[in-house]
């Protein structure tokens, strides 16, 4: 989009014609609002639109939920079926069926998605997990750190995806301790 924005130009954040080269600024759809401010960070004292941050649309619930459906079968199947191979007597390839459910789940939520901002779910359901500050994926580390943490609460409380539900980027307490939120991918 070019600097040049008029009245069918969407709300969002935008480079401004005549501001520093990578800086933005919010356009409410007829003017200009607040001052240049670097790519990824919204203006001081303004928020952005319910749905939006940074520039862009957050993650719906439903399809969160959909993609986290998604996930769970990628992780459960490959490590079920060994399970299931192995019968009563378990051994070698109960193991392996394990073995195979921890590591697809690494894989998918630290690897993959730390890399990608995707899961294979999300990339299904057109979302990415970014870093609130960077606006790039998150990393290994953290991507693996908001996942398991988020186990353990939603293991217990379920509050974790409670209070998803009334953040205004449906963020997760997750989100917010590793500064992530999960878009709608462009």
């Amino acid at each position: 989009m070019g600097d040049e924005m008029t009245d069918q130009t969407q709300p969002g954040w935008y480079h401004a014609q005549g501001d520093p080269p990578g800086t933005h600024r919010y356009w409410d759809g007829a003017s200009w609002q607040g001052d240049p401010q670097p790519v990824g960070q919204p203006a001081a004292g303004m928020m952005a639109p319910p749905g939006m941050a940074a520039g862009r649309a957050v993650g719906g619930i439903g399809a969160r939920f959909v993609a986290l459906i998604i996930d769970s079968l990628v992780v459960a199947i490959p490590g079920a079926i060994l399970i299931g191979l192995a019968g009563e007597d378990g051994g070698v390839l109960a193991l392996l069926g394990f073995l195979a459910i921890v590591a697809t789940w690494i894989w998918n939520f630290a690897v993959k998605q730390g890399g990608t901002g995707q899961t294979v779910g999300k990339g299904i359901m057109n979302l990415t997990l970014l870093g609130t500050d960077t606006q790039q994926p998150i990393g290994a580390g953290k991507a693996f750190g908001r996942t398991f943490l988020g186990n353990i609460i939603n293991n217990f409380f379920f509050i974790d995806y409670i209070v998803a539900l009334f953040d205004s980027n449906n963020q997760r307490i997750v989100d917010k301790i590793f500064n992530s939120v999960v878009y709608r991918t462009q």
